[in-house]
């Protein structure tokens, strides 16, 4: 799974890590803590939720109406999520028709009775309500009982307030469902600072000059025997300075996303390196000629290389800030977010 382009702000976009379109993606708040999940395919998309009480596999699935394709990568997925957590919740447009999730009325078609199957064979639970509205209606009126909320035994009881809500605008025939679970997930702070090595100092000294001209700030030669002004007046110099420069600040200096995932070694040459990689990518998977793959796979190596070379000059340009006694507070800052080691203090020798 990657993380595609925040488009919405304050949520990262976790799709599958997949050539072609992607089928299923999870939009997840930049506050909470997770890890990314192994691919399953382009149907299917999940990631581990971490949180106080152990880590939540949520799973987001499509499948398709006609064949049912995506129940065996799902299958695949739930059964790793379940060696990781008990505790698994599965979201899936299933365009399936089951009485099971619909009302008792309902015809089970062959995708409905896959997925019965599905749920039979891996012990899951059924969140949806039996008597919940209908979670597709279409531009004609049609309406289904497609979309499924699924659950180990554990992710199931961690469910609360489960409903579909019919007055929620979502731009498409589906209706959102909504939850909340009893789990307090890891938040982590995302804050947002001014990327000062993103600068272009020589535009940004062009606007102070400019502005200083403008408000009379600059000394002029004719003026260096003149008495200097009174306190009052260089306050109000300085106080002009300051907005200048503040401004300029404002308008040059490009601010980055602060958060418990953030990379150090990242920049913004990597960044176009990478884009230019997916380019190549893409055209290689689209065209298949040897001379587009031969692209792709030099790219991917020049990126490997420069990725390789930033880790080590940030590892060094680390070890040269730390001195002895900041060592260990500086490892247990690096560490904390994972909440997988501790540095245990040292304590004097017993024996």
């Amino acid at each position: 799974v990657c993380a595609g382009k925040n488009v919405f702000r304050g949520y990262r976009v976790i799709k599958p890590a997949s050539h072609g379109p992607c089928h299923a993606l999870i939009l997840l708040r930049d506050c909470l803590r997770f890890r990314t999940a192994r691919p399953f395919g382009r149907r299917v998309v999940g990631l581990e939720l971490l949180g106080r009480e152990g880590p939540i596999l949520a799973l987001s699935a499509y499948i398709r109406h006609t064949t049912g394709d995506g129940l065996e990568d799902l299958d695949r997925a739930i059964r790793w999520a379940k060696s990781r957590s008990p505790r698994v919740i599965v979201g899936m447009d299933g365009n399936g028709h089951n009485p099971w999730w619909g009302p008792a009325t309902t015809t089970t078609n062959p995708v409905g009775e896959l997925i019965e199957n599905l749920i039979m064979e891996l012990d899951l639970e059924i969140i949806n309500h039996s008597d919940c509205p209908p979670t597709f209606v279409s531009d004609m009126g049609h309406s289904t009982w497609i979309d499924l909320t699924l659950g180990t035994r554990s992710g199931a009881l961690s469910v609360l307030d489960w409903t579909v809500d019919t007055g929620f605008l979502t731009g498409s025939d589906h209706r959102a469902i909504f939850f909340s679970t009893s789990s307090r997930p890891l938040r982590s702070e995302v804050f947002r600072c001014k990327a000062w090595d993103q600068v272009d100092w020589d535009a940004f000294s062009l606007t102070v000059s400019r502005a200083c001209l403008t408000e009379g700030l600059l000394p002029h030669p004719e003026n260096r025997s003149e008495r200097l002004p009174d306190a009052a007046a260089i306050e109000h110099q300085v106080g002009r300075i300051t907005a200048i420069i503040q401004e300029a600040i404002d308008r040059h200096e490009p601010e980055k996303r602060i958060c418990w995932a953030s990379k150090p070694w990242w920049s913004p040459e990597l960044s176009s390196e990478r884009g230019h990689l997916r380019n190549l990518q893409n055209r290689a998977v689209r065209l298949g000629t040897d001379h587009d793959w031969c692209l792709y796979r030099k790219a991917r190596r020049r990126f490997t290389t420069a990725v390789r070379k930033a880790k080590a000059f940030a590892w060094r340009d680390f070890c040269a800030r730390v001195n002895r006694s900041e060592m260990w507070t500086s490892v247990q800052r690096i560490l904390k977010p994972y909440q997988r080691l501790q540095v245990a203090d040292l304590g004097p020798f017993e024996g």
